[in-house]
């Protein structure tokens, strides 16, 4: 918890500092707010670090882009890091998926984007997301018929409607 204070609140707002004395332009990479469940009803600390260092970086908005990403999809969907990664390891572990839509960052799609606003010094704040909602069981099942035929998972909770779960 230390560790993502320290670089999510106290980083963003000392490079958002040093960069506005400096006229240096900073991009800020955070995340949009995950759905709730009974289950997950509030933010998780990593979350709530993100969303603090936003508001560290308020008062340097002129020379600071912040760049919000849904639930990350990389072209290695088994990369530890990529957002589909995590629910994998949250739903192996019994964790629930979600049944809300959630905005979804194809970053192969998405990133030269990030880098052209980067390049061209845009500021402010953007949601960097592929259009529409996808709820994590319907992109679970998504991705094990185009994908990861052998990917399974427990989901008790959700209707099947003749795919989805094991």
């Amino acid at each position: 918890a230390g560790a993502a204070v320290s670089s999510n609140v106290a980083g963003a707002a000392n490079l958002g500092a040093l960069c506005y004395s400096r006229g240096l332009h900073l991009t800020h990479f955070s995340e949009l707010d995950p759905p709730s469940s009974p289950k997950r009803p509030s933010l998780s600390m990593y979350h709530w670090t993100k969303k603090k260092g936003e508001e560290c970086l308020s008062p340097f908005l002129g020379s600071v882009l912040i760049v919000r990403l849904g639930l990350t999809i990389t072209g290695d969907l088994k990369h530890p890091s990529s957002g589909f990664a995590r629910l994998v390891r949250t739903a192996l572990e019994g964790g629930p998926l979600g049944r809300e839509p959630r905005r979804v960052s194809c970053l192969p799609e998405l990133l030269p984007m990030a880098v052209k606003m980067c390049r061209e010094r845009r500021t402010g704040k953007v949601d960097l997301v592929n259009p529409g909602r996808v709820s994590e069981h319907a992109l679970f099942t998504l991705i094990r018929s185009r994908v990861m035929p052998d990917l399974e998972w427990e989901a008790p909770d959700l209707p099947v409607n003749g795919a989805g779960s094991k």
